[in-house]
């Protein structure tokens, strides 16, 4: 039985707390603990336009801007792992989204084995809370009613 602990105030919290899946099923292919930490990122900060594509990269000027969006997010997945206490123990996956929904390849792979793992009930409504995320972040970032 795989269970799933999401805070409610994963939507609220500026910081969310980590969403941790716990499996108790022997032929699961999570482990038995795993943390995943959300970030949402702006591609249009200042990290993000500094950010040069991939030396050697030849292709489409959408191709260019793929790899260098891509190359941004996986730059925030590595800072998450640096930043990690050396005694934590807890096999550890931070999800990076932009405002737009683009995803880091881990989150990818981390979402799909969820699809794969979960009934899809509950893979539906993780997938939804994570987009009700996605838009509250887009509406703080662009509140023009606050001025």
């Amino acid at each position: 039985m795989l269970c799933i602990r999401l805070s409610l105030t994963l939507l609220r919290a500026r910081y969310p707390p980590p969403i941790v899946l716990s499996s108790q099923n022997r032929c699961s292919p999570l482990p038995p603990n795993h943390e995943y930490d959300i970030s949402i990122v702006s591609l249009g900060s200042v990290q993000t336009r500094t950010t040069v594509s991939p030396p050697g990269f030849t292709g489409s000027t959408l191709e260019r801007a793929s790899a260098t969006v891509h190359k941004f997010l996986d730059s925030v997945s590595r800072e998450k792992f640096r930043n990690l206490p050396s005694s934590a123990a807890t096999p550890f996956t931070p999800l990076i989204f932009s405002l737009g929904g683009v995803m880091e390849h881990r989150t990818a792979q981390a979402l799909h084995t969820w699809g794969e793992v979960l009934p899809p009930h509950s893979h539906r409504m993780l997938c939804i809370r994570l987009s009700l995320t996605l838009l509250r972040a887009r509406v703080r970032n662009f509140d023009l009613w606050s001025h």
